[in-house]
């Protein structure tokens, strides 16, 4: 699985969340107005188990949820309250897509949590939040012993030279 099927899948799963209007599988430079509410999709930190039956990958994501500009006509109030209903969807979205739509290597996909408030992207502010998504790989086999072979003239040539500093402390 690569991550680039991760983000087609996430931008799949969200563009059928109530309200958006957008949401994109690459990270556009700016969003325009005209594409908001817009979810960017985000890697954020990943993290690597090796165990005997080989590794598995976590994938910390960003979902970044923009649901207005700052500054807008609209006013605060009414901007939140067209921002708040998204923490509810967002949650069921993800609490039924937890192998995010069966693709193919996902373990579990699932919202750790988010963060309500003004998000800057593409040097605007919005309003918005951003939900955390943990993503599981399953595990993959690590391959037979891929450890280089250590040229034997070489190591002969170490072990003599050790063997001589241990009998002539001049060496």
């Amino acid at each position: 699985m690569s991550i680039t099927a991760i983000m087609t899948r996430l931008a799949a799963i969200e563009a059928g969340i109530a309200g958006i209007e957008t949401a994109f599988d690459e990270s556009p430079e700016a969003v325009n107005d005209a594409d908001l509410p817009a979810v960017v999709n985000m890697l954020n930190t990943g993290l690597y188990e090796y165990d005997a039956s080989g590794c598995r990958t976590t994938h910390n994501l960003n979902l970044h949820l923009l649901v207005a500009p700052r500054g807008t006509d609209a006013g605060l109030p009414a901007l939140e309250a067209q921002t708040q209903p998204f923490v509810r969807r967002f949650r069921v979205t993800f609490e039924q897509a937890l192998l995010l739509n069966e693709l193919a290597g996902v373990e579990l996909a699932r919202l750790r949590g988010y963060r309500y408030g003004e998000i800057g992207y593409g040097g605007r502010a919005y309003l918005g939040c951003t939900f955390n998504l943990q993503v599981v790989e399953l595990g993959t086999t690590v391959a037979a012993s891929t450890t280089p072979t250590v040229r034997r003239a070489g190591l002969d040539a170490i072990i003599e030279r050790l063997c001589a500093i241990e009998t002539d402390p001049d060496t």
